[in-house]
């Protein structure tokens, strides 16, 4: 479905899967790559969250309120509901939770 790599559509250590409940969007948490990729179910790109650094095109972002808030470093797993987009951030020691625009910090340790 995906090859290795940094691209659109690559993976590298992906860990955590989800299925949008109402489209047929898969969401996946690309850990290597510091983001969570946005597939259509045959592995093509639609849109990724939080690439570590620059952001691609169409790449949908965490706002900032904190530091890294807007950044996902090793992200680990993935959940998703109709309204939110929850991230396992593992390498901030963060869950971030994606409501519309505003991305919340509910869970934080270190």
């Amino acid at each position: 479905m995906c090859n290795k790599g940094h691209g659109e559509s690559e993976l590298r250590s992906p860990e955590g899967i989800a299925f949008h409940p109402e489209r047929s969007v898969l969401y996946v948490a690309d850990t290597g790559n510091n983001r969570v990729q946005v597939l259509e179910r045959n592995g093509a790109y639609l849109d990724s969250i939080g690439p570590k650094g620059k952001h691609a095109k169409g790449t949908v972002r965490f706002r900032k309120i904190g530091p890294t808030a807007s950044q996902l470093n090793q992200p680990t797993d993935v959940a998703v509901t109709i309204t939110r987009i929850v991230v396992a951030d593992s390498g901030n020691h963060k869950v971030k939770v994606k409501c519309a625009l505003v991305c919340v910090t509910v869970a934080y340790t270190g």
